[in-house]
């Protein structure tokens, strides 16, 4: 049993992507592996972003593996289930993320989304209706920063959310494992009024498709 507190944590984004990597095929495994066209010049904990085939991966970061010069596996990604990830369907590109900017003077993060989309289904033999789960709410992540207008990081990030930019998300968690994703960029420049309290701005960043989180 293990307890873990937010105190030490980091939220990150990135901008900075490398050129996109051809991806020919991944494989139906725990780790997945994927193979490349061409040299990858990924090494071990590089973090990139999957554009392709695999729907559930798709605009999805993960960690890698270096395997080859030409294989590599994406790090406790259990793609034995063909019905999610189908066979043969996986290539497409991936693109290695550099660059981390700590966002600065973080006062809170919190989830929204990410629960059960659900359908009922009436059968006349039932007196209720059967409730199926089809599928779950995009997730987003909401933040609050200390407010100081002067910070260059700041205003990068203004600029970033009157663009509606897509950025890599990584928060280190203290004490435990990576939360990572790649989403649009949202930062309010109007902070909120409360007596003795701090002035604060409001953000978020809504993933393009499900975040991951890190065991290990």
């Amino acid at each position: 049993m293990a307890f873990y507190f937010p105190e030490g944590s980091r939220l990150q984004y990135s901008v900075t992507f490398g050129s996109p990597v051809t991806i020919t095929g991944i494989t139906n495994a725990n780790p997945a592996v994927l193979t490349s066209s061409a040299a990858h010049g990924y090494v071990d904990n590089d973090y990139v972003l999957y554009e392709g085939g695999w729907e559930e991966l798709n605009e999805c970061v993960f960690k890698v593996d270096q395997l080859t010069t030409t294989t590599f596996s994406a790090l406790e990604l259990d793609a034995t289930d063909t019905s999610i990830y189908p066979a043969g369907t996986g290539a497409g590109t991936t693109r290695i993320i550099t660059n981390w900017v700590d966002v600065p003077q973080v006062a809170n993060i919190t989830r929204q989304g990410g629960t059960p989309i659900t359908s009922d289904v009436e059968l006349i033999a039932r007196r209720s209706p059967v409730r199926v789960t089809v599928g779950s709410e995009p997730s987003n992540f909401q933040f609050e920063l200390q407010w100081d207008p002067t910070l260059a990081v700041y205003k990068t990030m203004l600029q970033l959310s009157r663009r509606r930019a897509n950025v890599a998300l990584r928060i280190l968690a203290s004490g435990s494992a990576p939360i990572v994703g790649y989403g649009t960029m949202f930062l309010d420049n109007v902070p909120s009024f409360q007596a003795r309290q701090s002035m604060r701005v409001t953000g978020s960043l809504s993933m393009n498709n499900s975040p991951f989180a890190y065991q290990s």
